[in-house]
């Protein structure tokens, strides 16, 4: 199966229509990119960090912004936009020079992006483009961290995604990556498929009980996110306060909440 980026480039303008590198020069990411977004994240903090400082970092590489974004070490964090990255600080004019320099690493990255080859292609491109080792640039991603509490949905922005909605990810692409670069079976994609669908199932219920017997209420669970072990499937179920369908929950103890009166209990402060 072959998978195609489509990624064009263009020459970037700005407002008033005028040649600028302080733009990305393509269009849009290939929405294959979607799936490695956590690598993308990481790859453009280490290759970023280098390019601006000549060395690499063993922090976080996220920032806790729902746009989305990374951190550059030594110069700032780095907010990932649609069309061009900025610093989450007062802007200066004497940040374009390094912009420049973060746009034109963007770009080259998400231009020879191959969907098929993802992981190689994606640390190749990066590595030449700010000029290092790529074994070196593996390491330091290695050695650094991502995703957990300061991860959240890597970079929305950069997708053009609004981070409150689910992204319709290609499942023909994922099962690829799933099968290829995960050691997963078909049949355990089959699962983990079928476990995402029961997840949405039960968090369009779960959504419509809360409306339904919380009328004067804001709470609705945002989540029903499957995951699956040795003792059976649960599912990480989130409204943003503490009641008593927030956390990791059962099928059975959703189905329980669902016949009951569906009174939420806010023990948040309590």
């Amino acid at each position: 199966m072959n998978f195609k980026n489509s990624a064009n480039a263009i020459e970037p303008k700005d407002w008033n229509g005028k040649p600028t590198d302080l733009l990305y020069g393509y269009d849009k990411p290939s929405p294959y990119l979607w799936l490695w977004s956590r690598l993308l994240q990481s790859t453009i903090s280490q290759a970023g960090t280098y390019l601006l400082t000549k060395k690499f970092h063993n922090r976080h590489c996220a920032i806790y912004k729902c746009e989305g974004g990374c951190v550059i070490d030594g110069k700032g964090e780095l907010v990932l936009g649609k069309n061009s990255c900025y610093w989450n600080h007062r802007y200066s004019e004497k940040d374009n020079k390094d912009i420049a320099k973060l746009c034109s690493l963007i770009t080259t990255i998400v231009l020879e992006w191959n969907p098929n080859d993802p992981i190689e292609s994606m640390l190749n491109s990066a590595a030449k483009a700010c000029d290092c080792d790529v074994n070196e640039l593996v390491k330091a991603i290695k050695d650094s961290s991502n995703g957990g509490v300061f991860g959240g949905d890597a970079i929305c922005d950069f997708f053009n995604h609004n981070p409150f909605c689910t992204f319709k990810v290609d499942e023909k692409y994922e099962r690829f990556c799933l099968v290829n670069f995960n050691n997963m079976t078909d049949k355990e994609v089959d699962q983990k498929f079928a476990d995402r669908k029961l997840g949405e199932v039960l968090l369009e219920k779960l959504i419509k009980k809360c409306r339904e017997c919380n009328p004067n209420s804001y709470l609705i669970p945002m989540c029903c996110s499957p995951s699956r072990n040795a003792k059976g499937i649960h599912f990480w179920i989130n409204t943003g306060r503490s009641t008593q369908i927030d956390g990791w929950k059962t099928e059975k103890e959703i189905n329980e909440f669902l016949k009951s009166d569906g009174v939420l209990i806010d023990t948040m402060g309590r």
